[in-house]
């Protein structure tokens, strides 16, 4: 606001500046030089008030404006992550989709930190596999396991899904 103030008394000078080198040296009328001057410092003043006052008020947007303002992109999702995700939907509501698309991955999980952690084969040690999954996540993930005589059953449900992503997590 300082700053401002301090514009428009310097813009002031100046113009009264000009009107006194106009008047002197006799270039117009003095009405004449004198309207202008007028002028300009009511343009100055209008410039002042415009300044001062367009941080009071929000701007107010049009439709018209948010029509024309860029949307943010939506990120992009990792296809990896997707493609599970869609699997693991698929595998709660079918039977089949579970067995197919979602133990496969939860099994080659379970292989990797049963043997990185525990020392323990998940095909070749069953028993201390069994204690270090529980007993559901291992039936779930057991070698051997049939795939489903229904297909189109309901697959496993989500809170059992957690609780065998759960046990994985524990290991």
């Amino acid at each position: 606001m300082r700053r401002l103030l301090i514009d428009v008394v310097v813009l002031a000078a100046l113009a009264t500046l000009g009107l006194v080198v106009a008047l002197s040296l006799g270039a117009t009328s003095h009405e004449r030089a004198l309207d202008v001057y007028l002028l300009a410092l009511g343009g100055l003043a209008m410039l002042a008030l415009v300044s001062a006052t367009s941080g009071a008020a929000p701007a107010a947007r049009s439709s018209f404006d948010a029509a024309l303002r860029p949307r943010p992109r939506p990120q992009p999702s990792l296809p990896t992550l997707e493609k599970t995700y869609r699997e693991t939907v698929l595998g709660i509501a079918r039977a089949f989709d579970f067995h197919v698309r979602v133990r496969p991955v939860l099994r080659e999980i379970a292989a990797q930190r049963l043997a990185s952690r525990r020392g323990v084969e998940l095909d070749g040690e069953p028993a201390p596999a069994r204690a270090a999954l529980g007993e559901e996540a291992y039936e779930l993930l057991r070698p051997g396991r049939l795939p489903p005589d229904r297909r189109f059953d309901p697959g496993v449900d989500a809170a059992t899904l957690h609780r065998v992503l759960d046990a994985l997590e524990r290991l």
